[in-house]
């Protein structure tokens, strides 16, 4: 640990949390940190309680990470070392039923991270609609870890957050284990579906875990691949509409039309395969979901507290899906 100057005090074990008012208070929650290092001279012992007169937070805000991000120092060593016990303390708190898995390399260094609410798994299996969009994004923490969102919606067009995951990064083996633990938790879905960009990794690991599930591809992803690959606005256009074309005759007229161009766009998207992009041409229920952006919009949500400690961002989300 650094030495501390003279403005500086050690407070114990502090972390920052979440404020309060998503639970009902108006303080800030601060817990793990081993040490805090302020910048001036306001911090004195009371600064233990961090309310939010003390950081100015305003009362709208989640997670105070910007106002209080330049006024401490994170132990992340300390915070990983509270997972086994906090992972336990959340489904005591959430619900008996909420699943949470960790997995550890040699028993001692963090790996993989898979949290699901139960109250949320129980609204899919009962009122949601089957159809799961997955969508991976960094955390901007010290160890740039990846959060993956498995997200629905709901009777009311609402985003609806099933289970979230952190992983070293997208590969076979983490997607694998993460569909694993999300079969456990949510068992056989009839006409279950998945959206998710191109990624090899999760064509496979679906492919594996849930042999019947549709799998549909992010249509927006596959707009800009033609975009960038064949630089004609005309054809990505063309696309949108031979995707999104609900009756085989639409869907004909505009692939025609497609197929015409002789840079081989139409060639690039038959070699993808029609039945991954076409909703006419859609094996299963698809439900008008063909992209990914309730899955980003989940994660814009969560942009600040990606700044966190692993257990302050899971705190954070369960408390987001509890309040």
């Amino acid at each position: 640990m650094d030495t501390l100057h003279d403005n500086e005090v050690d407070i114990g074990e502090v972390q920052v949390g979440l404020c309060d008012n998503m639970i009902g208070t108006n303080s800030a929650i601060w817990e793990s940190y081993e040490s805090y290092h302020s910048k001036d001279d306001t911090f004195t012992w009371e600064s233990v309680e961090m309310n939010n007169e003390l950081f100015d937070i305003p009362q709208q805000r989640d997670a105070p990470t910007k106002d209080c991000k330049r006024k401490g120092k994170i132990d992340y060593s300390s915070s990983s070392r509270k997972l086994k016990t906090k992972g336990s303390g959340w489904s005591k708190e959430s619900s008996t039923s909420t699943i949470f898995h960790m997995e550890l390399e040699d028993d001692r260094f963090f790996k993989y991270l898979f949290m699901a609410v139960g109250p949320c798994v129980w609204g899919f299996l009962n009122c949601i609609r089957p159809i799961i969009v997955m969508d991976g994004t960094f955390l901007k923490n010290k160890y740039r870890d990846q959060l993956i969102v498995a997200i629905c919606l709901d009777g009311n067009n609402q985003i609806y957050s099933l289970a979230f995951r952190v992983v070293d990064r997208e590969t076979d083996d983490s997607i694998q284990w993460f569909l694993e633990k999300l079969k456990g938790a949510i068992g056989e879905v009839p006409n279950l579906g998945f959206v998710t960009d191109r990624k090899t990794c999760f064509s496979k690991g679906i492919s594996s875990v849930f042999p019947f599930a549709f799998h549909g591809l992010y249509v927006q992803h596959l707009t800009q691949n033609l975009h960038d690959k064949y630089k004609n606005d005309t054809v990505a256009t063309l696309f949108y509409n031979v995707s999104r074309a609900y009756c085989e005759s639409t869907f004909l007229e505009a692939w025609r039309r497609l197929l015409a161009f002789p840079n081989g766009s139409g060639k690039y998207l038959n070699d993808v395969g029609i039945e991954w992009w076409s909703r006419v041409h859609c094996p299963g229920r698809q439900y008008n979901m063909m992209t990914t952006n309730i899955a980003e919009s989940m994660n814009s949500i969560l942009k600040e507290p990606r700044d966190l400690p692993i257990v302050s961002f899971f705190e954070h989300v369960r408390a987001l899906l509890q309040r």
